[in-house]
């Protein structure tokens, strides 16, 4: 929650305890009694959607006429039943972990906070962990579009040899843009391009969506994300150090909270933080809450070259603080006390990677490996390395020299040199600093 600014959002906005968040995953944990005697988790009881007429009605009819029979908190798309929550038998609470980062419950001194500390989470069973249904998955956006929730959590996916159908699902995924509906996916965690390696949704083209790389404590790409320049947007918190949510042993049934971790817990702090945006702007449209989100990013050089923004997501950015001070942003514009030199309604400070008081977008100073952000903001976060030094990235030297591997490396061939273009050069963002050893030539 840190490394997205996540305490500073909360001064400007906790969630609304109506807004609801449909979680498409493994089912949730609403505890161990017998359908409907539900004893949820109780990170989470507090923010379950609960369908009025469904809970007052008659067990075994459909009494909204919604054609879901006793979906009180959502349905069961893998049963076909009115009862989504976590199965015991499978092997981890997927569902459960990534709805407590969304909305788990907050300010109460119990287990852990979501990013909306109020919402209303919409669990839609889809699969059981490691398996499901295209399918399924078609059917739960029509759940949404009929029943008017316009905010998904999607954190899977289908490599392209399994899937069969993915046209199918991507086609849905962009046909729902017309009822206003936005997806959140994630990139999933082959540690492949998925320029190369295409995974869906994440893979798809339809705009109403934001897919989302997994990210560490220092703001790299982790190593077992995917990524790409051109299909993922973003990245999240995904280390398991940095991630804490609502869990549940399956073996006893007992409430617990654990460390979770890669793409599918960044996908939920970026969900979170959708959900907040367009909580406190009702009014706006799936674009506007999407642009907003990518728009605040807190831009890294440790992201340039993997995801479209080269940021991680900003929750207070999002909100419209992005430069913490307490005032909106965008009075902060009016007032003239932040530069908006491009013309975006955000302030200049918050994208102006090497601080000379130009936003990176129109900065003028080098950039030789165009990546959008200045060669010296490159060197200064270690995304590059300037062996010489003199002020430029060794990708960018005509021979690009070969580094010593640092000794503190676990992995030797994290820090092996490799051949790009016909030049060896350091083996970028993965282990630290490297010491110049010498030019090779191929």
């Amino acid at each position: 929650m840190v490394n997205i600014r996540a305490p500073y959002a909360w001064n400007i906005w906790t969630g609304d305890p109506s807004f609801r968040i449909a979680v498409f995953d493994s089912g949730i944990d609403l505890g161990t009694g017998d359908f409907p005697d539900e004893d949820p988790h109780p990170a989470l009881a507090n923010n379950l959607w609960v369908n009025a007429l469904e809970s007052s009605g008659t067990t075994g009819v459909d009494d909204d006429g919604n054609g879901y029979i006793d979906d009180i908190h959502g349905y069961d798309f893998v049963d076909g039943e009115g009862d989504p929550r976590h199965t015991d038998a499978a092997p981890a609470p997927h569902g459960t972990q990534v709805a407590g980062i969304i909305g788990g419950f907050g300010n109460n001194s119990i287990g852990v906070a979501g990013l909306n500390w109020v919402c209303k989470i919409v669990p839609l069973k889809i699969m059981y962990v490691g398996y499901g249904e295209w399918s399924n998955a078609i059917a739960a956006i029509e759940y949404m579009r009929d029943n008017g929730i316009k905010l998904a959590n999607v954190s899977w996916s289908c490599r392209e040899i399994e899937c069969l159908n993915s046209s199918g699902l991507c086609t849905t995924i962009s046909n729902a843009q017309a009822d206003g509906l936005l997806f959140v996916v994630a990139a999933h965690n082959q540690g492949q391009n998925l320029d190369d390696h295409p995974v869906y949704p994440a893979a798809c083209s339809a705009d109403n969506i934001i897919t989302v790389a997994a990210t560490t404590e220092l703001d790299g790409l982790k190593n077992n994300s995917n990524f790409s320049q051109t299909k993922v947007d973003l990245g999240a918190p995904g280390n398991i150090s940095q991630v804490f949510s609502a869990s549940r042993d399956t073996s006893t049934g007992a409430h617990t909270y654990n460390a979770f971790k890669d793409t599918s817990a960044a996908t939920a702090h970026v969900t979170g933080v959708a959900g907040l945006v367009w909580s406190l702007h009702p009014s706006w449209t799936w674009e506007q809450v999407r642009d907003q989100v990518l728009k605040t990013v807190r831009k890294t050089p440790r992201l340039a070259g993997f995801t479209v923004t080269a940021g991680i997501v900003d929750d207070s950015g999002a909100l419209g603080d992005c430069n913490l001070n307490g005032i909106d942003d965008a009075t902060d514009i009016a007032e003239e006390t932040s530069a908006d030199l491009n013309n975006n309604d955000f302030p200049d400070e918050c994208e102006d990677c090497d601080e000379d008081g130009v936003p990176d977008s129109i900065d003028t100073s080098p950039d030789c490996n165009d990546n959008g952000l200045p060669d010296s903001c490159d060197i200064a976060y270690g995304a590059s390395w300037d062996c010489e030094p003199d002020g430029v990235p060794q990708q960018c030297q005509p021979l690009g020299a070969c580094c010593k591997p640092n000794p503190s490396c676990v992995d030797i061939t994290e820090c092996a040199c490799y051949s790009f273009g016909g030049t060896w050069r350091p083996f970028p963002y993965k282990c630290g600093t490297f010491q110049c050893l010498e030019i090779i030539l191929p």
